[in-house]
Order: C-alpha cells, then sequence, then structure tokens
C-alpha cells in the first residue's frame, strides 16, 4: 500500500503519466503542519450496504491551528481509477475554525456503493483514502487502504 500512495502523491504532484489516482495537486503524507489526517473503515462489507468511513483530522501540533471541513474520502478500482469521492459534485462545505492542540475534527462520510456520476460497483477489492484541503497546499493524503466488497 505504500507503494499505491507513492503513485497517489506522484500523480498529485505532476510526477508522470505511469501514476494512478486523482489529481490532488501538491500533497503530503498523513501529517504535515501540526494536523494529521487518518480514515477508518470496515475491510469487509456485503455488496449494497452502506459504508460509513471516519475521518478524523487532529492538532498534533503545539499550537492552535485554523482548520476546515474539507475532508474527502476516495474509492479506487485496483488499476487506480477513481470510482467514488465524497465531495464529488459539492460546493464547499463549512467555514474554517480552530483546532487546539490535542483536539480532532472527526466526520462520518457516507457510501452508498455507487460510482461517480452514475452506477453501482461491483464485488471486489477497493482502495480507499483520504485527503484533507487546507486554505494553501499541500493537501494531506492518509494512509492508503483496502475494503473488500463481498456479493451478498
Amino acid at each position: 500500500m505504500a507503494l499505491l500512495l507513492g503513485l497517489i502523491v506522484g500523480v498529485a504532484e505532476g510526477c508522470g503519466s505511469d501514476t494512478v489516482g486523482p489529481d490532488l495537486g501538491p500533497t503530503a503524507g498523513p501529517e504535515h503542519g501540526g494536523l494529521r489526517i487518518e480514515v477508518s473503515f470496515p475491510i469487509s462489507v456485503r455488496s449494497g450496504q452502506a459504508v460509513v468511513f471516519y475521518v478524523t483530522l487532529s492538532n498534533v501540533g503545539a499550537a492552535p491551528l485554523m482548520a476546515s471541513p474539507q475532508v474527502d474520502v476516495f474509492v479506487l478500482a485496483r488499476d487506480g481509477e477513481l470510482l467514488w469521492n465524497f465531495m464529488y459534485g459539492a460546493a464547499e462545505i463549512g467555514p474554517e475554525f480552530v483546532l487546539l492542540p490535542g483536539e480532532a475534527f472527526e466526520a462520518d462520510l457516507v457510501w452508498d456503493q455507487t460510482v461517480n456520476g452514475a452506477g453501482v460497483v461491483v464485488p471486489g477489492t477497493y482502495t480507499v483514502f483520504a485527503a484533507y484541503y487546507p486554505t494553501s497546499p499541500p493537501v494531506l493524503v492518509s494512509e492508503v487502504g483496502a475494503m473488500t466488497i463481498e456479493r451478498d
């Protein structure tokens, strides 16, 4: 999975056409500038079952930080094709706020196993990660994980 994260970060930084995943612009790993992004989710779900992604943006630094609720979750096919992301077609989500040291912003983002635009995903294994869009780059990208959708 570290290789895939490198490929995702690589495409976000414009490092070549051999990379996979969405173009996020300049990126950093899961921790940067005192903020850390994490995502948790079930490793296996039934086909058609709603999936809840739990995203946490934490202030791991020593000073208060401005943050916003601009978090997203991405689901990619095995070949790196973007299938779904929470913010697809969404406008800006909420105003900035202060995160004190040790505080966290948490969001529960729900996926109904549809593909952006139209259609539903088929049973299989998918790559999942979260991103946080601060007011200025870089975008924070969480650790990458896998989720399997099982047949009914």
